[in-house]
């Protein structure tokens, strides 16, 4: 039995041009659809189409869609599937509305490594522990069907192992899953089918961008003995020392909740040391969610026209219509606007696809002309490309 089966005539959003056109779709109990293509050609839209809420979402639809049982879906943003205070009362609302037992919550989150983080307030996490609630809290749904949203994006080996371990055990219990990853690899194995969305995915022709030498400038961040520990939990930095210098950058990896964040945030001047010291220049913070950094309405708002035709970005665009690359870019593109000497991001090519994560990096190498740059990532493509990294949690 088919538990999503989809016809989509048209799909669209207001008066532009439509986002998805004649596609057909069947997802049967106990098998994975890996929905593949590039940015803007409709993998959301078609997942917003699926589990009803396209019409919310601004979109319009022309066709028929049956879901058989109920649905699940996991936002491209792990925040924004978030409705808990706390990991424990997100996952306990998962487990009401599926008329459990929302007492059972702890099981969800030992699921998914979380067991010791059940009564932190979910803003204080970092998105790789987000994006492990999500996951729990899907499971404590129970739902017939499992909608996935670049849900690989944000999470170190353990929690993309869980997450693989969870869709596993979903689908061998009947549940049916429709997934959208850039990453094919993660999911082979589990996908029995693979849809490709807008023309061609050329495995072997996807960019590769490099960045020339660049000699190092002046000291933009000092960080000396540098400890940290949020209150009444463990060190969760310590003893850090590094410098940062205009034109270079800097990768700090680790796993989910090592400090990555942490640090960034104490760069920034928003949290302060433990002890030791970190000093630096003229800071900006781009966080995960580049929308919470951009202020302006629209792309012109945000930086000038000269700085927008460098950036690879269109002028006068509304800025919630633009794809997850280009708003990283529009945000780091304002930010060298504004005459930052240090240009702090955060994840800034999780859940990219090959194409916009090049844009996105090589906006970084122009961007470092004119600042410092720290950057925390789970990309070993970009962390390979810095000019020193910081392992944490090691």
């Amino acid at each position: 039995m088919y538990v999503i089966e989809a016809r989509i005539e048209e799909a669209s959003y207001g008066s532009s041009g439509p986002v998805l056109r004649d596609l057909e779709l069947r997802v049967p109990r106990g098998e994975a659809v890996l929905v593949l293509g590039r940015s803007g050609s409709g993998k959301t839209t078609l997942l917003r189409a699926v589990v009803g809420i396209l019409e919310e979402m601004g979109g319009s639809l022309r066709g028929r869609i049956t879901l058989r049982g109920r649905a699940y879906l996991v936002p491209q943003e792990p925040w924004d599937g978030v409705l808990g205070y706390t990991p424990s009362l997100d996952v306990a609302f998962s487990l009401s509305a599926a008329g459990r037992d929302p007492s059972d919550w702890g099981r969800y989150l030992a699921a998914v490594g979380l067991e010791d983080l059940g009564q932190r307030p979910c803003h204080l996490l970092s998105a790789g522990e987000t994006r492990r609630l999500n996951v729990a809290s899907s499971t404590a749904f129970a739902p017939d069907a499992l909608l996935l949203d670049e849900t690989s994006a944000f999470l170190d080996e353990d929690g993309r192992r869980a997450l693989l371990d969870t869709v596993e055990d979903f689908l061998s219990s009947g549940g049916a899953a429709l997934i959208v990853d850039h990453d094919e690899r993660t999911w082979r194995g589990i996908a029995s089918e693979v849809l490709v969305l807008v023309g061609m995915w050329p495995r072997d022709s996807r960019p590769s961008p490099r960045w020339t030498g660049l000699e190092k400038g002046e000291v933009v961040a000092e960080v000396r003995d540098l400890w940290f520990r949020y209150p009444g939990s463990g060190w969760l930095l310590r003893g850090l020392s590094f410098e940062v210098s205009r034109g270079e950058v800097v990768a700090v990896v680790g796993p989910n909740g090592s400090g990555k964040t942490t640090l960034l945030r104490i760069l920034l001047g928003a949290l302060r040391p433990t002890r030791g010291e970190a000093r630096a220049g003229r800071a900006l913070l781009i966080p995960e969610d580049p929308i919470l950094f951009l202020g302006g309405s629209r792309t012109d708002e945000e930086a000038d026209p000269g700085l927008l035709r460098e950036f690879d970005l269109p002028p006068g665009r509304p800025s919630r219509t633009l794809s997850s690359g280009e708003r990283r870019r529009l945000a780091i593109a304002a930010a060298v606007g504004e005459g930052a000497d240090l240009l702090l991001l955060d994840e800034p090519t999780a859940g990219l696809d090959p194409w916009s994560r090049a844009k996105v990096l090589e906006a970084l190498g122009r961007a470092r002309e004119r600042a410092g740059i720290v950057v925390a990532t789970h990309d070993s493509g970009l962390a390979s490309m810095a000019d020193r990294v910081i392992v944490l949690g090691g």
